[in-house]
C-alpha cells in the first residue's frame, strides 16, 4: 500500500508541476503578446505622427494652390471685364462670353480666353500709344511714353491667362491628390525607416 500511496503522491506533485509550468508558460506568452502589441502600437503611432505631418504639409500646399488659382482667375476676370467671365472647372478654365448662356470648356475656352486677352492687350497698348501721341508736345509725349512703359511693365492679360491656366491645372483634383499624397508618402516612409532602425 505504501508503494501505491507514494506513486499517487508523485503523480499529484507531477500534475501540480505541469500545472505550474503551464501557468508560467501562459504568463510568458501573455507578456510576449503584450510586448508585440505595444511594439505594433508604437509603430502605428510613429507612422500616424509622420504621416499626419506630411499630410498637413500637403493639404497646406493644396490650399495654397487653390488660393493662387482664385487670385489668378480673379485678376484675369478684372482684365477681361466686359468681354466675358473666366471660371475654373476640373483643373481647366471655362469661359462664358458676354451674352452667352453656356460656358466654353477645354480647348474652346482656352482659345476664347487667349483671343480676348490679346484683344485686351491690343486695346491697352493702343490706349497707351494714343495718350502719348495726343497733343504732340514734348511733355505729353513723355507722359504717354511713360504710360506705355508702365503698361508694358505690368503683367499683360495674355500673361495673366497663362498664369490662370497653369494655376487651374495645379489645383485640379488629380494635382491636389498628388500634392497631398507625396508628402504623406514621404512621412509614412520615414516612419517605416525609423521603426526599422530603432
Amino acid at each position: 500500500m505504501s508503494l501505491i500511496n507514494t506513486g499517487r503522491g508523485l503523480q499529484r506533485s507531477t500534475i501540480q508541476g505541469f500545472g505550474t509550468a503551464a501557468k508560467l508558460e501562459a504568463e510568458r506568452e501573455a507578456e510576449f503578446e503584450a510586448m508585440k502589441m505595444a511594439d505594433r502600437a508604437q509603430k502605428a503611432s510613429t507612422a500616424g505622427s509622420f504621416g499626419g505631418t506630411g499630410a498637413s504639409y500637403g493639404v497646406k500646399s493644396a490650399l495654397d494652390a487653390a488660393a493662387t488659382t482664385k487670385d489668378a482667375v480673379g485678376a484675369l476676370n478684372t482684365s477681361l471685364q466686359g468681354t466675358g467671365t473666366v471660371g475654373v472647372q476640373g483643373g481647366g478654365l471655362t469661359y462664358t462670353p458676354v451674352g452667352a448662356e453656356t460656358a466654353l470648356t477645354g480647348a474652346e475656352a482656352t482659345a476664347a480666353i487667349n483671343e480676348a486677352a490679346l484683344a485686351a492687350d491690343a486695346a491697352a497698348t493702343a490706349a497707351g500709344t494714343s495718350a502719348g501721341a495726343g497733343a504732340g508736345t514734348a511733355a505729353t509725349t513723355a507722359a504717354g511714353t511713360s504710360a506705355g512703359a508702365s503698361t508694358a511693365a505690368t503683367a499683360t492679360t495674355a500673361t495673366q491667362a497663362a498664369t490662370a491656366t497653369s494655376a487651374a491645372a495645379a489645383s485640379s483634383p488629380l494635382a491636389t491628390l498628388a500634392t497631398v499624397a507625396a508628402p504623406l508618402a514621404i512621412g509614412v516612409g520615414l516612419a517605416f525607416l525609423l521603426n526599422e532602425l530603432f
